[in-house]
């Protein structure tokens, strides 16, 4: 048999890890959930050679701190960061950085970076060395950038000799031990709850961005009015930010998260996670749900168990999906508004959805579409997507504009050698302006994602991508850096509801009705903003921005729910995870008479919607038991 390592020559290897940091290497370190990269977040050169490897130019990098008083030294922490950090879960929290502390590569398009605390053992004893080697030197207190090992797009590695061959070319050392990880969970990553209206205390409860390790498999409770004699369902997610939720009684488990899947190793990753589960708590499900897209793997995978094993098969819209999401965390049945916010999701039109409003009625189960922001073409589809400057120049065009009240803008802002700041190509331009003028491979969507993107590529802040989401990131980051959001958060109920002056302001946006749909016209905000780029700075247009969008979306589910008498609005969607909206839109409502409900266990993003399939598969066998009857 073989010999166990020595004790002498343990502490020599983690020895030999921490030198290896302080040079500037990258280590392959085995967590708790997969393996994670490892090197000197204070070294720029380190920073950036993990960059390249990873071929993650500008995505936030988290990082591991020894203590607490460390955290408190890179970010200006509020108590309810600290409680996050030091709770039993340990998630990466995002934190409010202080300037000059860390190397800007570390999040350059945030003013905020995701912190955690040793986790492990072997995360504490590297650490008490490292802490040892700079205080000798004189140095200040070790930071680690921790992130996932894997390739970009694929699961986290699980095993030593995984890692050994996955990782050769992203990691100078490895740091093993013979503990078996079975389950592969990435960290969870979660922001303090945004502060609600009129004094009152925020919530103890992390906002998920990534529901993963700690708190996974941690049920969420289904409505109490259903009882807990209810059949095991399942609901198998979307595409991006996969997740699956396995029902067990009145317990939903949604699984933590699978990632992205557009590959078939996150695919295999996704039905290994769907096999744990159903192992994990003993059940078969006896119904599925799973998204209206027929070619999202999920569904796939719906579709294929459900043939195989004889089950109900449901395909419930992404956006209804959000909506039961949001509506079964709070245990609310009956009828209900939802404003889901996001960047695609496929519509029972076959066109792309984003800015809906919907009513939904779980006990029913029904739902309905009742408003949308006015559809706008995304020049190129997919294209339009990796490189906003589609979209704007697309809506510029839509509002009458000629490119040329663009082109200035982006020649002026790509100056400063930022990838995703630069000037398109003028011939790309002409042909996008000709595509969109003959209404070639030009999807229409009503997205509100999109709508951000555009914003943020007119305002010079990101005309191409290197991540989901990163222009409307450095729209919410110009945005906190303008003095407006703290006059808003000090207004009164009736300050909010008054009309604001359009001096001070963008223009409301247009609220009208067209084919039994109410619509926000979302091209004239957008052309507002580009009028007064010449004089506004960048940020209060950002700001303004955001405050005209949530006073639209506001008066939008108003007028609904002045039509219908449902007072009670859900809130859900990628787009709530904006920090600026989502403390916006329930203050608004809330100033308007109406309750906002706001996603409490599960990311409001994509992470969160198996849950709302699942949901939606006990209703509507709920539904068939009783007709049955």
């Amino acid at each position: 048999p073989e010999t166990l390592p020595s004790e002498a020559s343990m502490r020599d290897a983690v020895a030999r890890a921490a030198a290896l940091l302080r040079e500037g290497h990258l280590l392959a370190l085995k967590g708790l959930g997969g393996f994670q990269l490892a090197c000197d977040a204070r070294s720029a050169r380190s920073v950036a050679l993990l960059r390249l490897r990873k071929r993650r130019p500008h995505k936030p990098l988290a990082l591991m701190v020894p203590d607490l008083a460390t955290a408190r030294e890179l970010c200006d922490l509020a108590p309810e960061h600290e409680a996050l950090l030091l709770c039993p879960e340990k998630p990466i929290v995002l934190c409010p950085a202080r300037k000059g502390c860390l190397p800007p590569a570390i999040a350059p398009d945030t003013a905020g970076i995701g912190l955690m605390l040793p986790y492990t053992p072997l995360h504490a004893v590297l650490f008490d060395e490292l802490v040892r080697l700079t205080a000798t030197a004189g140095e200040p207190a070790p930071v680690l950038v921790m992130t996932s090992a894997n390739a970009s797009g694929e699961p986290i590695c699980l095993g030593n000799r995984e890692a050994l061959r996955r990782l050769a070319h992203l990691a100078d050392a490895w740091l093993l031990h013979d503990r078996d990880i079975l389950v592969r969970v990435d960290d969870s990553v979660a922001g303090v709850r945004p502060l609600p209206a009129d004094g009152e205390k925020p919530a103890a409860a992390p906002f998920f961005y990534r529901r993963a390790r700690g708190y996974v498999p941690r049920p969420v409770m289904l409505p109490e009015a259903w009882g807990t004699d209810l059949p095991c369902v399942l609901g198998a997610g979307g595409e991006l930010k996969a997740t699956l939720c396995l029902t067990r009684g009145n317990e939903a488990f949604v699984s933590q998260h699978v990632g992205d899947l557009e590959n078939a190793p996150t695919f295999g990753f996704y039905e290994e996670v769907a096999r744990h589960l159903q192992d994990l708590l003993e059940v078969r499900p006896a119904a599925v749900v799973c998204d209206l897209h027929p070619d999202f793997l999920s569904t796939r995978h719906a579709t294929e168990l459900a043939r195989r094993e004889g089950l109900p098969l449901w395909h419930l819209q992404h956006h209804a999906a959000h909506a039961a999401s949001v509506l079964t965390e709070h245990g609310h049945t009956g009828p209900a508004l939802a404003l889901t916010l996001d960047g695609t999701g496929l519509g029972t039109d076959k066109s792309i959805w984003g800015g809906e409003l919907l009513f939904m009625e779980l006990d029913a189960p029904r739902w309905q579409r009742l408003g949308r922001l006015a559809p706008f073409r995304l020049p190129g589809g997919e294209a339009a997507i990796r490189e906003p400057w589609r979209i704007a120049l697309g809506l510029a065009l839509q509002s009458g504009l000629a490119p040329e009240a663009l082109t200035g803008i982006w020649a002026d802002c790509a100056d400063d050698g930022d990838d995703v700041r630069r000037a398109p190509q003028a011939m790309a331009v002409t042909a996008v302006s000709e595509m969109w003028r003959r209404g070639l491979n030009c999807p229409p969507t009503s997205s509100a994602g999109r709508l951000f993107d555009a914003v943020s590529a007119a305002l010079g802040l990101c005309t191409h991508i290197t991540y989901e989401g990163q222009a409307a990131i450095r729209l919410e980051d110009a945005a906190a850096r303008s003095a407006l959001p703290g006059q808003w958060w000090r207004m009164r109920a009736e300050e909010l509801r008054a009309p604001q002056p359009e001096h001070e302001l963008l223009p409301a946006l247009p609220l009208t009705e067209e084919d039994g749909l109410l619509q926000l016209d979302g091209t004239a905000l957008f052309a507002a903003v580009l009028a007064r780029r010449d004089r506004l700075t960048v940020e209060d247009l950002a700001a303004r921005f955001h405050w005209q969008l949530a006073q639209g979306f506001t008066a939008l589910a108003a007028r609904a729910a002045g039509a219908t008498g449902v007072r009670v609005v859900g809130l859900s969607g990628g787009v709530m995870q904006n920090a600026l909206l989502a403390r916006l839109l329930p203050m608004l409502l809330a100033a308007h008479g109406l309750t906002p409900l706001c996603q409490q266990e599960v990311p409001p993003g994509d992470g969160g919607i198996s849950l709302g399939q699942a949901a939606w598969a006990q209703a509507c066998l709920r539904a068939r038991m009783a007709s049955e009857v």
